[in-house]
């Protein structure tokens, strides 16, 4: 669906350089178009199931524009707000649903690593939405909850800063592999797994996995857009020229 999140390292977040702007691409437009039209229908939708349809499938929307990578950070941080409002109200609506709570703990994730300085009180909570979308629905969106805190406390600061499973190596690979098995299909696990395994030194496995990684892209329907595609191609060939 999206890369998993690039989150925390906080300080270089907060440091970060954006790249120079190039026009959006039609693709890039489509996806706007589409969240603004949704947003003008849910003024008019009375059920509340159809409201949490919209909600959820908005939020996706501004997560996958939040990938654009020419898109200044400011307007990556307004678009991962915009989605996390969304999540909040999908949430409000079905809290036993999964998807508010996975595209909430998204978009949680995104808004610390495009703020200029970080809200570290939000690390919290995207801990609990992560654990609660695990709970309500392991293998939603390609096995997305467990990628989304395999990467997370891979990457997250240690307790009591950050989650209780921060660096739990253990912990994480458990998270990784449940991933693979539920979703083996999804090359966005594979990728990250690689890129966890390449972090450890473990080269020959990292490779592995790219190389499996490689083979799922071109027909992986839960990959959103072109640029996420190019942004998985891109860490997949970062790995395999070690």
């Amino acid at each position: 669906m999206r890369r998993a999140l690039a989150v925390l390292a906080l300080a270089l977040a907060a440091g970060c350089h954006t790249p120079p702007r190039r026009p959006a691409t039609p693709e890039v437009h489509g996806l706007l178009y589409e969240a603004g039209k949704l947003e003008q229908e849910l003024g008019r939708i009375k059920e509340a199931q159809d409201a949490f349809e919209l909600r959820c499938r908005v939020a996706s929307l501004y997560l996958t524009l939040v990938e654009y990578p020419s898109a200044p950070k400011r307007e990556r941080l307004d678009n991962a707000r915009r989605a996390l409002a969304h999540a909040d109200a999908a949430i409000i609506l079905e809290e036993d649903r999964v998807e508010g709570h996975f595209f909430r703990a998204l978009a949680l994730g995104r808004v610390l690593e495009f703020s200029t300085i970080p809200d570290l009180s939000l690390i919290g909570l995207l801990d609990q939405s992560a654990r609660r979308a695990r709970e309500l629905d392991p293998g939603f969106q390609g096995a997305g909850p467990l990628r989304l805190l395999a990467v997370f406390y891979s990457q997250a600061p240690s307790w009591p800063v950050g989650p209780e499973g921060a660096g739990e190596d253990d912990l994480i690979e458990e998270l990784f592999e449940e991933a693979l098995e539920r979703a083996p299909e999804c090359a966005e696990n594979r990728v990250c797994f690689a890129e966890y395994l390449r972090a450890k030194k473990r080269l020959p496995e990292a490779v592995e996995h790219a190389r499996a990684a490689l083979d799922l892209l071109a027909s992986d329907p839960l990959i959103g857009s072109t640029f996420e595609r190019d942004d998985l191609q891109q860490r997949i060939d970062a790995i395999l020229r070690l």
